[in-house]
């Protein structure tokens, strides 16, 4: 770590491995409605092209939390949740076809055993990118669980040249004492409260599907 800068609602960390040449910079910004934001860049600060695998936003899970839930479906049955147990090694859903869709998550979470939509305590990240992406949710034979998101990068994809820098797209994460619905109410909350937001613009525009 070589540096941490921080305000009432904000928190950055600079950190730097001289071996790699790399140096890495993370942003938390805390919403009202208790969002998380959390944004990350990585640049190269050495004299050869960086090949980047990845740049993946993890977040710690305590013991107890001990089930996932995420989403698939398809056309005319879409969002249908999908729950387990947390066990060893890692469940990643992906996003390969290079947008979202019916049958890819919006979110991840994870949960307190038996948790449901009015109890127990509900942690979940999102990626804010509609492009190539993954959720996960990982422990470790130590028993240590995290959960994370991140731009899913091709090989060769992204290959940092001297001086560039990546950005990922910002993970949004929240926590609910109160079940699933309140951390919904969290994310309708800091949405409904942006000064973009249909509602406050002006009138909602219509959206035809046909």
């Amino acid at each position: 770590v070589t540096g941490v800068e921080s305000t009432p609602g904000s928190l950055r960390v600079e950190s730097a491995d001289a071996t790699a040449g790399l140096r890495v910079s993370v942003t938390f910004e805390m919403q009202p409605a208790g969002i998380v934001l959390i944004s990350q860049t990585v640049t190269n600060d050495g004299v050869e092209p960086f090949d980047l695998g990845e740049l993946t936003t993890w977040l710690p899970l305590p013991d107890h939390a001990t089930e996932t839930m995420d989403f698939t479906g398809r056309w005319l049955k879409e969002r249908q949740p999908q729950r387990r147990g947390i066990q060893s090694g890692m469940w990643a859903r992906e996003v390969r076809e290079g947008r979202t869709g019916h049958d890819h998550t919006i979110v991840q979470l994870a949960m307190t055993e038996g948790a449901n939509y009015q109890d127990g305590s509900v942690w979940s990240t999102g990626i804010m990118w509609s492009g190539n992406s993954r959720h996960l949710v990982e422990r470790l034979p130590s028993g240590r669980t995290s959960m994370g998101a991140g731009e899913l990068l091709l090989p060769g994809e992204v290959i940092l040249e001297p001086g560039e820098t990546y950005a990922a797209p910002t993970v949004a994460a929240t926590f609910s004492a109160s079940g699933i619905d309140g951390m919904t109410d969290r994310w309708y909350r800091w949405l409904r409260a942006r000064p973009t937001h249909p509602t406050a613009a002006g009138p909602r525009p219509l959206t035809l599907n046909v």
